[in-house]
């Protein structure tokens, strides 16, 4: 039996740290926003899978609509935090069997490494798949349907709704999961910042399309990795910036907080929330 295999893009304008990002253009001024070349990516993947965005029904998000008119993908509109019921309705409607899960604020993903996800993913037939070793922003998620009805169905905490796949790597013992190294074992780029969260993000992804959008347009981490190895400086453009993460608790969140109050010096601050 052929699997049916969906490639969903979570993006909305709200944004607390860069508003509208998904519909800034990359290069500065150049033909496509970040939204469109994430879609354009996924649409070079295969032919026959579902390309959707799963976005809110805020009107804010009628842009969105518009785009995806454009470039003829589905578009669904949901709950504005519900991420995972936009998801699981998806999934639903067009009798999917897998997903995979992209967000809108990752335009460098590469849709090598995408196949190869979905490959691994296929050939384990298991509940979810996570790539490991490339820069944040870059790594794949795929999930079975399986799964994703069960999350939708059981996941109740406000991660749980947000972050889509947060359920299922939380219950390890009840799915099947793995996480492969899609690099060497002496390679990893997990460091390297190539997400989209703030002004300074921007200017680092405007200079990556700057410099190898015309020579591929569906350029990845090969070409990146090269170009950042004959000019590591471009990393500084964005290395102060700290990725917000998602706590299973208010004590697992403040711990985070101590390590890095104390990584920058304030240990008084530190102790007080650890005695308090």
């Amino acid at each position: 039996m052929v699997n049916k295999i969906g490639i969903i893009i979570q993006a909305r304008m709200g944004s607390s740290r860069l508003p509208g990002k998904i519909a800034k253009r990359l290069p500065y001024r150049g033909e496509f926003s970040v939204l469109e070349h994430i879609i354009l990516r996924a649409k070079s993947i295969h032919p026959d899978y579902l390309v959707a965005v799963a976005t809110s029904e805020h009107s804010d998000n009628d842009w969105v609509e518009t785009i995806t008119q454009k470039h003829q993908v589905v578009c669904f509109r949901g709950d504005e935090e519900d991420v995972l019921s936009r998801y699981y309705t998806l999934a639903t409607q067009h009798q999917l069997d897998h997903v995979v899960r992209l967000t809108g604020d990752n335009p460098c993903i590469d849709p090598y490494y995408i196949k190869v996800a979905i490959q691994k993913h296929l050939e384990q037939n298991i509940d979810y798949t996570y790539t490991q070793g490339l820069p944040l922003g870059m790594n794949v998620e795929v999930i079975s349907f399986t799964a994703l009805k069960a999350s939708n169905k059981l996941g109740g905490t406000p991660p749980d709704r947000e972050h889509v796949t947060h359920y299922v790597r939380q219950n390890s013992d009840k799915f099947t999961l793995q996480f492969i190294n899609v690099l060497s074992e002496k390679q990893d780029f997990d460091n390297y910042r190539l997400t989209l969260d703030t002004s300074q993000d921007y200017a680092l992804m405007c200079l990556l399309y700057e410099r190898l959008y015309p020579l591929n347009h569906l350029f990845g981490f090969r070409e990146i990795i090269d170009l950042l190895e004959k000019e590591p400086w471009v990393l500084t453009i964005n290395q102060q910036v700290i990725q917000k993460q998602a706590y299973n608790s208010f004590e697992d969140e403040k711990m985070a907080a101590v390590s890095l109050l104390e990584k920058n010096g304030f240990t008084y601050t530190a102790q007080y929330l650890l005695n308090d």
